[in-house]
């Protein structure tokens, strides 16, 4: 459906980076293309430095010789939540009313994701947050190491590949009922299965205003938010869409998909934790779909489903015995 011009949202863009000197380039041609091919309008890009020991600053200045964004690079102490938080605050305070999107400073979004979230976010008044989907770059391997790499990389991805593979163990059809009146391709009444959350690599909120800033007690974006908005607003305020996508590199670490989830266990159990949200927080559970699986993923494919169910079934194990440390999210080199 195309948008009239009184339709057309204007938008600001946030970016979070830490020591991202290596991909932030990569990541703003992406967002450039994106934005190119948007008919919404572009105010700014704000990027939140914190901490940042390398020259991310500097490559950013490189790269934006040739692209001509619209940035605004801001300086502040360390830490995501501090990045996220800094970021709020100053299109609070400078861009009230325009649309919010966030991406990644290592994430390639694609070139209609900002379109896609943009046009639902304008046809859809009561939706408060629209949410992308990230999908993984997966290279083709040149060497019986890379081959394994891979294969791992892509087990610890499969969710991503096949979106349907995922579904709530909860009844939450009251939280897509959008999708019978603008139902997705290739999702159409199977949303009503679908998580009730957003994924934190790539959201659009409709303006600052209608979101809060992040609790300090948690350690991330979208875990808080997703409760928080549906503790405000109520049901059907949230939707995620299948094809706004974002690339990104997975990692083939067990190691450190273990050190990722234990931080997003730690994350679910702080939010439980502020009480409020407890209901809302366990409403947000999920299980693989093996009915899914087993008749329309490939057999090869389903075969790593298994492995995986397996490894995440350790790990829930393991996360109730290891306290939480902050270094588990600091990660000195990002894998390629």
């Amino acid at each position: 459906m195309k948008l009239s011009n009184e339709t057309l949202l204007e938008y600001v863009v946030v970016i979070p980076a830490y020591n991202e000197e290596a991909r932030i380039e990569s990541s703003l041609r992406a967002l450039k293309r994106a934005t190119d091919a948007a008919p919404h309008k572009l105010i700014q890009v704000l990027i939140a430095l914190n901490g940042c020991s390398d020259d991310t600053k500097g490559m950013i200045h490189r790269s934006n010789k040739k692209l001509q964004l619209p940035i605004t690079i801001i300086e502040c102490k360390q830490g995501y939540l501090n990045a996220m938080n800094t970021l709020f605050d100053h299109v609070r305070r400078n861009y009230p009313h325009a649309s919010m999107l966030k991406t990644d400073a290592d994430s390639l979004i694609c070139k209609d994701a900002i379109s896609i979230l943009l046009d639902q976010m304008a046809r859809a008044p009561e939706l408060v947050i629209v949410g992308g989907h990230p999908l993984p770059i997966l290279d083709t391997p040149t060497s019986p190491k890379d081959v394994v790499r891979n294969v791992k990389a892509r087990m610890l991805a499969l969710r991503s590949l096949y979106p349907l593979s995922q579904v709530s163990r909860h009844d939450v059809r009251a939280y897509h009922s959008i999708c019978h009146k603008d139902p997705q391709d290739d999702i159409g009444a199977a949303e009503e299965r679908l998580k009730t959350f957003f994924h934190g690599r790539l959201w659009c909120a409709r303006t600052v205003s209608h979101i809060a800033n992040i609790d300090e007690r948690v350690l991330g974006d979208d875990v808080y938010l997703t409760v928080w908005v549906y503790k405000t607003y109520g049901p059907n305020t949230i939707r995620v869409r299948y094809d706004a996508n974002t690339m990104y590199h997975p990692y083939s670490s067990l190691q450190r998909h273990w050190k990722v989830y234990k931080r997003i266990h730690e994350d679910r159990q702080r939010v439980m934790n502020l009480g409020a949200y407890r209901t809302l927080q366990q409403l947000q559970q999920v299980t693989l779909d093996w009915k899914y699986i087993l008749s329309c993923v490939p057999v090869g494919d389903a075969a790593l489903f298994g492995i995986y169910w397996l490894i995440t079934r350790f790990e829930n194990i393991s996360f109730g015995m290891v306290g939480y440390r902050e270094s588990f999210w600091q990660y000195q080199e990002k894998e390629a």
